[in-house]
């Protein structure tokens, strides 16, 4: 029975485990493991439920044998012999229901096989997942170990090939361009970080600020980090400011002044340079920026006229907003042509006297954000109000003989001694200059050109050597001749003559017109409260 058994539970497993085929050997000894486990369970229980019915049944045969031999030895019909036959008929019938019994208790049997059957079977299941899972595991450590075994063999391969002499100077440059466009990227973005920045905001009454009007080199070398100080250094020096020795005193001293406040935080004093147009007044104004280490602003008191009515009162705000807020090292406004929009106010109109006013009333008080500096031609046609908010008036007045000989040498040295430029000449650039007679430049000739300017301002000095220049650089040999530089200056002398004469009879009339009988607009009572 129990290899009967045996073999129906292993068919069983057979159908119900897919990996029958599996070569495992480790797997089929655990399976056959649970299967001894579960026959040996089933066949205990089966012979426990059968072995009692079998043994009653066997008794009872060997009882019906005796039962036939002792009937054998009696006369039929007898009823001794009659009663052995019912004696072996009721052992019959007691067989019968050992038998049915008997067939009962196999059916339970098979019942209880099927139910053993059915948990070895979940059992294998779970040795089959089991299996599965360290078969994934293995198959996964041994992926891994592939990969981390290509990985290096990758990277020796890449070392190898990197290392080849071939490939040494492809792999600098390709790292030298790499390297080059991110720096590039990095100061390009900055760059133009730095320029929007300096362009938003712009009032529109300043026309050159030391915080907008950069040069975009000149922006560039600051982003990068190149050194611009010694060129700011020639460029805004008190020797480009050639002037008399005691002016030129006074000036230093109100620059070193200014730098003084800003350093200690104290509120900035203005200042009025008068005088006539182009003795460096801007300048100066420059020039102090940069000693002092302030920026600077400079605006014209005629740009007021391009305004609307009201307009101009907004902007004049907006200049003092951005003034108290542009600048974290303090700002010089200088105002040219103050007296275009800062006239005594007897002699304005309504819109005028608002102008005014709204000067004067953002400026009544020292301010340690800005300072301001008045340009002037006509200082006694400034406002009384406006006059009291200067500190300190300077004179500006045209260069005597001296100056005017320190500034012929400064602008021939740069005009026409160091000017070199690149032309063209039969289709190839070349480098060249002008070519001087050294006459023009003996202290001599220089004193007699000098004699010849008296009463010329610094610019119109600056002015007759850039004409200069261009009649050279308009000859054929590219010569400066003594001859050519005298009759430049005829001719910039009469100029100068005939700008002279127009400009007296202009302020003849000019004066003739505002200082005459007072007018209907002068006699407003707008004009009337201001005097």
């Amino acid at each position: 029975m129990k290899k009967s058994l045996r073999i129906i539970c292993i068919l069983a497993l057979s159908f119900t485990s897919p990996l029958f085929c599996a070569d495992n050997s480790a797997f089929w000894k655990a399976i056959g493991k649970t299967v001894g486990k579960v026959i040996d369970a089933g066949v205990e229980a089966a012979e426990k439920m059968t072995q009692g019915p079998q043994d009653q049944i066997d008794r009872l045969n060997r009882e019906i044998d005796k039962l036939k031999h002792e009937a054998a030895t009696l006369t039929e019909g007898t009823p001794a012999h009659n009663n052995v036959l019912e004696q072996i008929t009721l052992k019959m019938a007691e067989i019968k229901t050992h038998q049915n019994n008997l067939a009962q208790r196999s059916g339970m049997v098979n019942t209880m096989m099927g139910s053993l059957t059915q948990a070895a079977s979940s059992k294998i299941n779970d040795l089959e997942k089991e299996r599965d899972n360290q078969r994934e595991i293995t198959k996964q450590v041994a992926i891994a170990k592939k990969k981390q075994e290509l990985k290096q063999q990758g990277a020796m391969e890449r070392l190898q090939f990197f290392l080849q002499p071939q490939n040494l100077s492809r792999i600098a440059f390709l790292t030298g361009m790499t390297g080059g466009a991110l720096i590039g990227t990095y100061f390009m973005t900055k760059f133009l970080y730095v320029y929007l920045e300096k362009q938003i905001g712009r009032p529109k009454l300043v026309r050159e600020s030391s915080i907008y009007d950069h040069t975009l080199w000149t922006m560039f070398k600051e982003v990068m980090g190149i050194e611009v100080k010694a060129m700011k250094d020639e460029i805004f020096s008190f020797d480009n400011l050639i002037m008399d020795p005691e002016l030129t005193r006074k000036l230093k001293l109100f620059a070193d002044m200014t730098k003084n406040k800003r350093s200690i935080g104290l509120p900035y004093q203005h200042l009025m340079l008068y005088g006539k147009p182009g003795t460096g007044k801007t300048m100066f104004a420059r020039i102090l920026s940069y000693h002092s280490g302030m920026d600077y602003a400079i605006m014209s008191g005629a740009d007021f006229a391009q305004f609307k009515e009201g307009e101009d009162i907004t902007e004049l705000h907006n200049l003092f907003d951005w003034a108290e807020q542009s600048s974290k090292d303090g700002l010089i406004i200088f105002i040219d042509e103050a007296d275009a929009a800062l006239r005594s106010r007897r002699e304005l109109s309504e819109r005028g006297v608002k102008l005014v006013n709204a000067f004067l009333s953002r400026t009544g008080t020292s301010s340690k954000h800005f300072m301001l500096i008045f340009a002037t031609n006509y200082p006694d046609d400034i406002d009384a109000a406006v006059l009291s908010r200067v500190n300190k008036k300077i004179n500006i007045p045209l260069p005597g003989h001296n100056e005017l000989i320190g500034i012929l040498n400064l602008y021939m040295k740069k005009y026409l001694i160091d000017d070199i430029r690149v032309i063209t000449i039969d289709d190839e650039k070349q480098e060249c200059g002008l070519e001087l007679d050294p006459e023009i430049t003996a202290p001599e000739f220089v004193s007699f050109v000098a004699k010849q300017m008296k009463g010329f301002s610094g610019r119109e000095v600056e002015q007759f050597v850039d004409e200069v220049r261009s009649c050279a650089y308009a000859t054929p040999d590219l010569t400066l001749t003594k001859a050519l530089f005298v009759d430049c200056m005829h001719d910039k002398v009469a100029q100068h003559k005939n700008a002279s004469r127009w400009d007296k009879a202009g302020q003849a009339s000019f004066e003739q017109h505002v200082y005459s009988e007072p007018s209907a607009t002068t006699t407003t009572p707008v004009a009337a409260a201001a005097a």
